[in-house]
């Protein structure tokens, strides 16, 4: 059939089907509607909707109404269902692609329910057209080359006979088609793998192709690629409609040069470089014979980039700085030709004449806008000069000087009003407002619209017009002439000066000319004189300010210390002691901010800083000087790499003690808090504790909370209890539990000022608990170095006492890296050099992550062993191969534990390469030619440092080169490259005391450097470790450079013990220096003042208990100023203080530099350097000693334990306080209880709370001063029975100790046969701490253990497995008799040896009737007897009993009651009798307030135009937006057009016509709900302006994009302007019609635009077919509506996407008829997107907030009350709303919601479930009735147990795939197996659209265990390789008895693949349900597969 045959039928179908429809009777079944029809090219499903019910309610799999056929049969394959009674969809497999015919006919004598008979058309018909053009190469925005080639990706196959002929290429001024040439072969693969393609194209060669066109293209013409109607498919379906792509050819191949200049007419600045450009890429080598040519000199151009020759370039330069006043000649090489062989178009302007003009003017000071001038840097005498730099100004320059106050100031305020006001000015712009508070002066006239409002701060005076100005005269220049180069000492007494240079030469050469002839321009700078240094310290407990002198760095006694606030006012003050120190006690460490009105947008770091003044006589004469809390550059606390802490309030120690960590769903767990606050001198109690324990499950985020009541105990320590009652049905994983401190009083930021503590972790999970306990080690103590082969031994034995004789093991081993880290060095590098090929470890697929990495590998594979009598057994792991690097041993005993288990012990031991660890510590970066600190470190294997080690470090240079090469049509590869070179060695040595070698080492090769160090023992085993360095090449540091201010202060160890003297080097470069040491914390502890000798650096501290349990050293270093000391100045002035004099003339004149005009290295110099250590915890210990009377018990007896504790001292622990929990030692196997260690929790590593300050580095240094020439440099740079016996004896959380230190308690044991752990955790005061344990056993003669595995379902056949132990040492004889129920079993005698166990098993077969019953519990009662010694033993154990074919959702459907809902039902045809039903779910509102929304947009904080618009409507603010929309205009383009911030210069043009229509429609549907919201009419018409231009052509906006998206952009544009009116029919001409081309917001922008636009062409078919795609993109569930075109719909820069498509559908068919029935589910499709209560974009929220607010106005508007009853033949419900409440945050979720948190529009009571009719088949009819007020939604499920024998998709497809790992016989058949085997099950998935909350589950059979859960009995060999595909990983996971089962939190539309590891236990043949996949939230949407019985042997 054509195509247009094919369309007219189905024209025909369509009219036919409304025809019939609109005459339907009572007699007839017809059709409302099918989807889709014609041509829609996104095709996933086909739905047919009826006018009454076609089936009953109930079954999916009722019999289809129409038969589905294609012409291509394998892309049709699929599922078909029924959604509802009216509803059938089939879901294809997967996308349609292009050329599919599809007809879709009537099954002949089809009848619903009531007898209609079906009537419809004869048959619809609907394909899915031609391929057409997602992508084309390159993008329309680039300039193309003259013989371009085009790559195209098309969105299905096309047959190159259509391509070739039907594409072609359409030139401007070319009256004729250009036809293509097709590019083929290697040159087409090699553009595919350019593009990144050639993966895709070799899996879909149809889909791709390139060309060129046949005839070369005129450079700068303009081209069109045109893709005509006839490029058909291999079926033969053609595209209709054209496309074109629009291109500009490139212009020809230029050469230009640019230079800064002066103005216009200026020669070059001989200070910036000339750059040569090339409009095409050039070969290097042709570049680099460019030549700058002189009169003196001839210039070679600089090339960034790669060195090959070969590589391709566009610029180069010739660096500065040139000769001023010279003239050049820049030639160029004669042959030079770009990479497409294209000659120079403008070869005749070459060779170019450029010159260079003179040296701009400069006046610059030495620093500004502030600096510290030496007051005795000349001398004792002066004078103090402060460097001003002068270049070519006028020669009677000027300099204004305001000195502040006198000498001594009144006050702080005046320097602090100044300082802040020359800072401001020295930013570029301050407003006209600002400006005229500030000035005594007229204001300079605007210049610029864009700076209107501003003032340019250069154009005026600060000091103009004020009093008490002086004028300094500067020397003027020789001869009177231009003043050279030149720097100028300017002389200034000791005080604070704002200093001001005007200079009119600067201004004409610098200020814009509309300033005016006389333009001047304003330098300023303000300097304080002074000979004191103030250096500051501040902490949370104090602060610290030291006074010392400039000049030779000496503390100054007496020195008057105030702090000020920002705005000067004091804060507090006090005098320095003999050391320089002045302390200060209550000054906050968050200083005031100093924040200026609302005009003021100055910001400087010092507005939320200190002002430390200090004041002191020097020399006869008041001195003073300052410093900011904030000069701290280069010192900052951050940079040193160690936790940090500011905040004012001191921080929080919080720990939890549990009872237990591990637990099982349906336990309590107890809990005990503890809360410190951390101070210097330990602990305190903060003035409140936490309100709130949260406790969160990690993964789902469900949340639990309940209130925390705090007591203070006798001994003052504070702490509260608490309790959980884990619900019977909660999530298995992990428990945070926290503590949620409240917000501060009057703080702003509400709950994000809210603090959480996190204070520890439970779990809980299924698991059985171990009966046998025991170890697998090394049989050797001694270290592993380079051992070939390690022989290993098992020790087993049981939980209860007594060796494991006899027992099989078998053993595995693997190796693995071993990542070294030592506590003491975190900053150094243990890892093992990379190899030379090794380069940037990349994920490449970024499709698959693994347990598997590539290091490990397995080196034992279940070697047999048997252990002797005593449970003990060895065996050797040899094939150990050697490595460079330390690797770990991972070593496995798996055996038969008597639980039934097939269990793990696992042990690591470290392999060695040799008897010492090395490590290495060097600098990330460092410029070329410049010494980077290196440390080389020798450690011995325990991690202590080793002395006399030798240590060799080498240097590996690693050369990453990238150079762009050109292929084929002016595509372009980069071709990466990395190579290694042998540096040598650059240091070598022994390791000292501290185990380290120290070395500057010197680089000079740019890029990345890898150290080696190698570190051999004594036997000449080497280790090696590796770090690298990042060389840059000289003035690359744009990111800073080196800091000097920081240096290593190395403690002699890092861990020292209360009373130790702890030792630290200073590694300062200064020769003798003063030093501050502190000891610091949350504030400074201790200080001294020392002096420092290069030859003897060190410091030395007593280490104090109150440092625990880590303190920081500082030091700060003080080196005066250096001099020039003659010999002869011993006469002048040495011989009257000749030992000053010596020091001076021996040390400070080898150290002199004489100052040069631009640095001083002499001048006084600081560093900082800081160490950490770690303090022993003894201090903070109580000693705890627990005792029981006995060491064993009969089971139900009583253990008397006694609990005495011991303080540090020695004394009683009197009155401390004890938690004691007594808990089976088994438990703590799985997971032990860290909890407990209570004094390691409490004495956590504390952060460094002190910052330090320091004037030092505003010091400006002499310079030398005169007349000099240019510089020739650059410009800078359990449970309660047996099986489940409870694991908890005792919880007693408060005992407390009497004044003896001693209490004791009565532990009474349960029925476990096992050992169990007492533990007492006891704290005293606020800072001691400690813990103690015991351990008992419960035990008897004769044990019965049981093996039934815990779960099974009904039919199951399995062996019940029971073991009988023997603890006696004779023989027993023991008769066995077990009961159960529904079971008649035989009892059995089996001989057990003495300290032998023994199997007994059963063949038993699960009742299926036990698994109907609530309590799903198959109940066993074992007695043993020995028949010789009368032992006996009896055991009760319960096994779970679940349904073989489990209830699950079927079918569901949403609606709205707004009348009586009568609905035929019936369970599903194959549905097994008497399970199931119909439940009925009642909500009051889909769209229920959206607090989560208000809450996001309440948070944003960012604040572009978009985002302030969608901050105000979405928060409904009308102030906001006035706000917003008065400032509208300014940020509106010359065209009318919005931008995202307001345009600047340059920008006039550049506004969006993206964001300008997003506005526009947004506010206009806002205004429907509230008038307030309307933009204002002026920038509106503006707006509406600027659009319709851009629509009708008349201006662009070009902006890069992944996609063409032009017609996508006026689209919406158009949509735009018909809310406004000013859309008009011509206008669509403009545009290319394609809505099957386009994405869906386009599609639906479309649909607005026709339902609105009138006069449109054909404007009635065009609405049908664009409804016609939208509809085919939906995917109709039971209870939801969902795009299945997400990813192609996520075109993201034009603020569209999934979220914002949903909500502008829904207000797309709010009002439309034929959309009424879907409105439910679209919007519930819309909110199940949030994520936290929100969507994820301003965008999405904002029209979100509109769309839900336009259909709860409209369909939700009365308040819903009353009842609704519900009747389904004799049953009957009823919900009561006034007992219907919401769900809590806390609160878990309905079945089958499991494992998801609660959302909005959960409710409780809300439910009714009637039963199916008792007979099967039977029509009854459900009748539902609301009364009362309002309109509530019902959600109709079918619930109903179907034995499942095919797969069935509903949404979802799932595919189970098992492969064994470890198989015993491989003989056997699939599906069977034996005991111990281990599985890989790989699950992939297939999902028809994207869906929050998903859950995968895969039953596993009864008995077996899901590996991977990390418990103590777990196998890491067995999980490797275990993989998650498809780019999304699950929230959480369960391994359950049941299934495991995996939780998405969000699983887009397409393939994913998890996979899992199970091991089994027990012998039987086990049923599985189906693996099934649901949407938790609409179940109705899921997949299944059958699952084959298994049989283990």
């Amino acid at each position: 059939m054509s195509l247009p045959v094919l369309a007219r039928a189905a024209r025909r179908s369509f009219g036919v089907a409304v025809g019939l429809a609109a005459a339907s009777s009572a007699l007839a079944l017809g059709v409302a509607s099918i989807s889709p029809q014609g041509e829609v090219s996104q095709v996933r499903q086909v739905a047919a909707k009826f006018n009454e019910d076609a089936v009953r309610f109930g079954d999916p799999k009722a019999p289809a109404p129409f038969n589905l056929q294609c012409d291509n049969a394998s892309a049709a394959q699929g599922q078909a269902r029924w959604t509802s009674a009216r509803e059938w969809v089939f879901d294809f497999a997967a996308d349609l692609p292009p050329g599919v015919r599809c007809q879709i006919t009537p099954v002949s004598g089809y009848k619903s329910p009531a007898g209609a008979l079906l009537t419809s058309a004869s048959s619809y018909q609907f394909h899915t057209g031609g391929p057409f053009v997602q992508r084309i190469r390159p993008s329309t925005s680039q300039p193309i080359e003259e013989e371009q080639a085009f790559a195209l990706m098309l969105n299905g196959d096309a047959t190159p006979e259509s391509l070739v002929p039907n594409v072609w290429c359409a030139v401007d001024g070319l009256g004729e088609r250009v036809p293509i040439r097709p590019i083929t072969g290697e040159a087409q693969t090699a553009l595919f793998k350019a593009l990144g393609w050639d993966d895709a194209a070799q899996r879909a060669p149809g889909r791709y192709a390139t060309f060129q066109c046949a005839r070369r293209l005129t450079p700068a013409s303009r081209v069109q690629v045109v893709y005509g109607p006839g490029v058909a498919t291999p079926s033969g379906v053609p595209n209709r409609i054209e496309r074109r792509f629009a291109f500009t050819v490139r212009e020809p191949f230029t050469a230009s040069t640019s230079c800064e200049r002066e103005n216009a007419q200026a020669g070059c600045l001989p200070i910036r470089p000339i750059e040569l450009k090339f409009s095409a890429p050039v070969p290097r080598r042709l570049a680099a014979m460019a030549r700058l040519v002189g009169d003196k000199a001839e210039l070679e151009p600089v090339i960034e980039g790669d060195t090959e020759a070969d590589a391709l370039v566009e610029r180069l330069r010739f660096p500065h700085p040139l000769p001023e006043r010279s003239a050049f000649t820049l030639r160029l090489p004669p042959d030079l030709k770009d990479a497409s062989g294209r000659p120079l178009a403008n070869a005749a302007s070459f060779p170019l004449k450029i010159a260079t003009g003179p040296m701009p003017p400069l006046v610059k000071f030495a620093a500004a806008p502030f600096g510290i001038v030496e007051r005795f840097a000349e001398g004792p005498q002066g004078p103090a000069l402060l460097p001003v730099t002068l270049r070519y100004v006028e020669p009677a320059l000027k300099a204004e000087a305001l000195q502040i106050g006198h000498l001594q100031p009144k006050s702080d305020a005046d320097i602090i009003a100044w300082f802040t006001r020359v800072q401001r000015y020295d930013e570029s712009l301050v407003t006209r407002k600002q400006a005229a508070r500030d000035l005594k002066q007229p204001l300079p006239p605007a210049v610029s619209p864009e700076t209107k409002d501003m003032v340019e701060t250069r154009t005026v005076s600060l000091l103009k017009g004020q009093p008490a100005v002086q004028h300094i005269e500067l020397p003027p220049p020789p001869g009177g002439g231009e003043r050279p180069f030149e720097v100028i000492g300017i002389p200034l007494p000791a005080g604070f000066h704002v200093l001001e240079l005007a200079s009119q030469r600067l201004g004409q050469s610098l200020l814009n000319d509309k300033y005016g002839a006389q333009r001047t321009m304003v330098v300023r700078t303000s300097t304080l004189v002074t000979n004191l240094g103030v250096h500051f310290k501040l902490g949370r407990d104090n602060a610290l300010a030291w006074v010392t002198t400039l000049d030779t760095g000496k503390p100054v006694a007496g020195a008057t210390v105030q702090v000020s606030d920002c705005h000067g006012k004091p804060v507090a003050s006090a005098a320095t002691d003999a050391r320089g120190i002045a302390t200060f006690k209550g000054i906050s460490p968050e200083a005031p901010r100093c924040n200026g009105d609302k005009d003021d947008h100055f910001y400087g770091e010092f507005r939320n800083a200190y002002f430390v003044s200090a004041r002191a006589e020097q020399q006869g004469a008041q001195d003073m000087a300052f410093t900011w809390s904030s000069w701290q550059r280069g010192i900052e606390p951050w940079r040193f790499n160690v936790p940090t802490s500011d905040g004012p309030r001191p921080d929080l120690r919080a720990h939890t003690v549990f009872d237990r960590v591990l637990l099982r769903a349906g336990e309590t767990v107890s809990m005990k808090h503890l809360l410190r606050t951390e101070t210097a001198a330990g602990f305190g109690l903060p003035p409140a504790g936490p309100a709130t324990l949260v406790i969160t499950h990690v993964g789902s985020g469900q949340e639990f909370t309940q209130p925390v009541q705090w007591r203070n105990t006798v001994t003052g320590g504070r702490s509260a209890e608490s309790t959980f009652a884990i619900p019977p049905a909660a999530k298995l994983g992990a428990y945070q539990v926290a503590l949620r401190m409240p917000a501060r009083a009057g703080a702003a930021g509400g709950e994000a000022d809210e603090q959480l503590l996190e204070t520890g972790q439970f779990r809980v999970e299924e698991f059985r608990l171990p009966v046998l306990k025991g170890s697998v080690a090394p049989v050797s103590k001694e270290p592993l170095i380079a051992a070939a082969s390690v022989p290993v031994q098992v020790q087993i034995g049981y939980v209860a006492g007594g060796p494991a004789a006899n027992l099989p093991v078998r053993v595995s081993a693997l190796t693995r890296t071993k990542p070294l880290r030592f506590a003491s060095y975190d900053d150094f590098s243990f890892e093992p050099p990379r190899t030379r090929a090794e380069g940037p470890q990349t994920n490449h697929d970024g499709e698959e992550e693994g347990t598997a990495r590539h290091d490990q590998r397995v080196v034992a594979d279940k070697l047999p062993l048997t252990l002797d009598r005593q449970g003990q057994g060895s065996v050797t792991i040899d094939q150990l191969k050697p490595s460079a690097g330390a690797r770990e041993l991972v070593v496995e005993a798996n055996f038969a534990d008597p639980n039934g288990e097939i269990q793990t012990l696992r042990g690591t031991a470290p392999l060695w390469p040799a008897g010492v660890i090395a490590g290495i510590r060097a600098e990330s970066w460092v410029s070329a030619s410049q010494s980077a600190k290196l440390q080389a470190l020798a450690l011995d294997l325990t991690g202590q440092p080793k002395a006399g080690v030798p240590l060799d470090v080498k240097a590996v240079a690693r050369i990453t080169t990238t150079s762009r090469k050109r292929m084929v049509g002016g595509f372009y590869t980069y071709d990466n490259r990395t190579e290694t070179k042998d540096l040598g060695t650059v240091c070598t040595g022994t390791s000292d005391a501290r185990g380290l070698l120290v070395c500057n080492v010197k680089m000079t090769q740019p890029g990345e450097i890898e150290l080696v160090v190698s570190a051999r023992d004594g036997q000449g085993q080497s280790a090696v470790a590796a770090s690298s360095v990042w060389v840059t090449r000289q003035g690359e540091l744009w990111f800073g450079g080196e800091n000097h201010d920081r240096m290593d202060l190395l403690p002699e160890k890092k861990q020292y013990a209360a009373g130790d003297t702890a030792r630290f080097q200073v590694r300062m470069p200064f020769r003798h220096a003063t030093a501050l040491v502190a000891v610091e914390r949350e504030g400074v502890i201790e200080t001294q003042v020392v002096e420092l000798r290069g030859d003897d650096p060190t410091v030395t501290l007593k280490v104090a208990e109150n440092w625990s349990p880590n303190v920081y050293v500082s030091v700060l270093a003080l080196r005066g100023r250096l001099r020039e000391v003659p010999w002869y100045s011993f006469f002048t002035w040495g011989y009257k203080s000749p030992r000053e004099w010596w020091n001076a003339f021996w040390h400070d004149s080898k150290d002199y530099v004489a100052p040069t005009p631009l640095v001083d290295l002499s001048k006084p110099a600081f560093r900082l350097g800081m160490a950490e250590i770690r303090v022993g915890t003894e201090a903070h210990r109580i000693d705890v000693a627990v005792k029981a009377d006995k060491a064993t018990y009969p089971v139900r007896g009583t253990a008397k334990v006694t609990i005495e504790g011991k303080l540090p001292n020695g004394q009683p622990a009197a009155n401390a306080e004890v938690a004691v929990a007594a808990v089976d030692e088994a438990l703590l196997e799985l997971l032990p209880n860290r909890s407990w260690d209570v004094l390691e929790a409490m004495l956590h590593r504390r952060a460094w709370g002190v910052q330090t300050a320091t004037a030092q580095m505003e010091i400006v240094g002499r310079r030398h001063y005169g007349r000099k020439a240019v510089p020739a440099g650059g410009d800078g740079g359990g449970a309660p029975t047996r099986e489940l016996l409870d694991t908890l004896l005792l919880w007693q959380p408060k005992l407390q100790l009497d004044a003896q230190g001693r209490a004791s308690i009565d532990v009474p044991l349960n029925d476990a046969l096992t050992s169990f752990r007492i533990v007492a955790v006891a704290d005293s005061g606020t800072g001691l701490f400690g813990t103690g344990r015991t351990s008992i056993a419960a035990t008897q003669d004769l044990q019965i253990i049981s093996g039934l595995p815990p779960l099974v379902r009904g039919g199951d056949a399995f062996r019940a497995l029971i073991t009988v132990r023997n603890t006696t040492k004779a023989p027993m004889k023991v008769q066995l008799t077990p009961r159960a129920t529904l079971l008649t079993l035989d009892a059995q005698t089996v001989d057990v040896p003495a300290g032998e166990a023994r199997e007994v098993a059963w063949q038993v077969t699960a009742p299926p009737q036990l698994a109907a019953l609530r309590p799903e519990a198959l109940l066993w009662e074992i007695e043993a007897k020995d028949q010789t010694s009368g032992a006996r033993d009896a055991l009760k154990v319960s096994q779970r009993v679940l349904p073989a074919v489990p209830i699950t959702v079927q079918q569901a459907t949403l609606v709205q009651l707004d009348g009586p809902l009568t609905q035929d039902v019936a369970a599903p045809a194959d549905a097994l009798p008497g399970r199931g039903g119909v439940r009925l779910s009642l909500q009051p509102k889909l769209a229920d307030g959206l607090p989560g929304v208000r809450d996001w947009f309440a948070r944003y904080p960012y604040s572009c135009l978009e985002q302030k618009t969608s901050v105000a409507i979405g928060l409904r603010d009308e102030k906001l937006w006035h706000q917003t929309a008065a400032q509208l205009p300014a940020y509106l383009d010359a065209d009318g057009l919005a931008y995202y911030f307001p345009p600047r210069a340059g920008d006039e043009h550049h506004g969006s016509d993206i964001l300008t229509a997003a506005l526009l429609s947004s506010t206009h549907e806002a205004a429907r709900i509230n008038p307030a919201f309307a933009i204002p009419a002026e920038p509106r018409a503006r707006m509406i302006a600027g659009l319709t231009q851009f629509v009708e052509g008349r201006i662009e906006r070009k902006h890069w994009s992944p996609q063409n998206d032009l017609d996508v952009r006026k689209i919406a544009a158009l949509e735009a302007l018909s809310r406004h009116g000013a859309a008009r029919a011509a206008m669509l001409g403009s545009i290319t019609v394609a809505p099957n081309q386009w994405p869906t917001s386009a599609v639906i922008d479309w649909i607005n635009v026709l339902k609105r636009l009138q006069g449109a062409p054909d404007q009635r078919a065009k609405l049908q077919e664009a409804e016609q795609v939208l509809r085919a993109r939906l995917s109709y569930q039971g209870t939801r509506m969902v795009f299945s075109t997400e990813t192609a719909d996520h075109w993201w820069w034009l603020m569209a996407g999934g979220d914002v498509n949903s909500a502008r559908l829904l207000l797309t068919v709010l009002d439309d008829p034929a959309w009424k029935d879907d409105l439910g589910r679209l919007a519930t499709g819309f909110i199940a997107r949030q994520r936290g209560g929100a969507w994820s974009t301003t965008a999405a929220n904002l029209w979100g907030g509109l769309a839900l607010e336009q259909f709860s106005k409209a369909r939700e508007s009365e308040p819903v009350a009353g009842a609704t009853q519900a009747v389904l033949g004799d049953a009957r419900a009823q919900v009561d709303w006034a007992k219907v409440t919401r769900l809590k945050a806390g609160d878990t979720a309905a079945p089958p919601a499991y494992g998801a948190p609660a959302q909005p529009g959960q409710f409780t009571g809300n439910t009714m479930l009637l039963p199916w009719p008792p007979k099967p088949g039977e029509k009854q009819p459900l009748i539902v009735t609301h009364s009362g007020s309002g309109k509530p939604w019902l959600t109709l499920q079918s619930l109903a147990a179907v034995e499942l024998k095919a797969p069935f998709a509903a949404g979802y497809q799932i595919k189970r795939t098992v492969t064994p790992v470890e198989q015993a016989d491989k003989s056997l058949p699939a599906g069977q197996y034996s005991r111990g085997d281990v599985l890989r099950v790989t699950l992939d998935i297939t999902g028809a659209a994207d869906m929050t909350w998903v859950a995968v589950s895969d039953p596993v059979p009864g008995g077996a265990t899901i590996l991977g859960s990390g418990l103590g009995r777990d196998s890491a060999i067995a999980t490797l390789g275990e993989k998650i595909a498809g780019g999304v990983q699950p929230v959480h996971e369960e391994r359950a008895f049941e299934a495991f089962r995996a939780y998405y939190q969000y699983l887009p539309k397409g393939s994913a693949q998890i996979e899992y590891t199970v091991r089994l236990n027990n012998p039987g043949t086990f049923q599985l349900p189906p693996t099934r996949i649901e949407a938790l939230y609409a179940p109705e949407m899921f997949g299944e597969s059958p699952n084959a019985r298994v049989a283990v042997k």
